[in-house]
């Protein structure tokens, strides 16, 4: 197993130019994705970081593009729309738009694979002081599927909301590097890369607790040094950790 060092992970922090750590207070503070990582300036990485890196820039440049096509919105939209999005991002499993009760409205493909509990997604819009996207998991039959929601609202009146879903494993599987990576949300694994075990100690940690505190830090676990960052879409986070020598 490759040792990815900590700054690997940090240099996906890196924007053009930027100093990194202030290019990080900046990212948490508007709890965003990078919008774009320079790898071509020295940053004092070796291949093997490179690698690391350009493994999670892919994955983030795609959850961006995503973000930003819902974030657009302001009314659930057309199966055109829809149509569009999965052109543009095949990648994506289904789209979905609720109505104000929770009824399904729209939705592209038709049939799509994999089932997601549009209840439970309702329930997690419903609050007008939350008018904010949210990102969340779901259990399928086919593995862990990540949700993006974005609810609309007219001033305080709920207009319904649109569920766009994908598996994580398909943005990572064909990235090499992304063998060391593991990515989760507290409550749900999303990638254990080649050591599962880990990834499930890892998983078990008090994250509600560390999320508290940091947006980043080290834990030990069966010997080895673990370095974990998290990324926000609005409050809810996406985990990333690495080993570190």
């Amino acid at each position: 197993m490759l040792k990815i060092l900590t700054s690997a992970v940090l240099a996906l922090l890196i924007f053009s130019g930027c100093n990194p750590w202030e290019t990080t207070k900046k990212l948490y503070q508007n709890r965003g994705f990078p919008v774009h990582i320079d790898l071509q300036k020295k940053s004092g990485l070796d291949e093997v970081e490179k690698k690391m890196a350009k493994a999670l820039l892919e994955t983030d440049r795609r959850i961006e593009q995503l973000r930003r096509a819902m974030d657009r919105l302001t009314h659930p939209p057309t199966v055109d729309w829809m149509q569009y999005q999965l052109r543009a991002m095949p990648w994506i499993n289904g789209l979905q738009s609720l109505s104000p009760g929770g009824d399904p409205l729209e939705r592209f493909p038709e049939n799509p694979v994999k089932k997601v509990d549009l209840e439970k997604i309702h329930q997690l819009v419903l609050n007008p002081d939350s008018t904010k996207m949210r990102l969340t998991s779901q259990k399928t039959e086919f593995g862990p599927e990540v949700c993006l929601v974005k609810p609309f609202f007219d001033r305080e009146t709920f207009l319904g909301c649109l569920l766009v879903h994908f598996d994580l494993r398909s943005l990572l599987s064909e990235q090499t590097a992304a063998e060391d990576i593991i990515v989760f949300v507290p409550e749900e694994l999303l990638w254990k890369g080649n050591n599962e075990r880990l990834a499930r100690d890892l998983l078990d940690q008090n994250w509600n607790l560390l999320l508290q505190n940091d947006y980043q830090g080290e834990i030990k676990l069966q010997g080895k040094n673990i370095y974990w960052l998290v990324r926000f879409i609005d409050a809810d986070p996406l985990i990333y950790a690495v080993e570190a020598e």
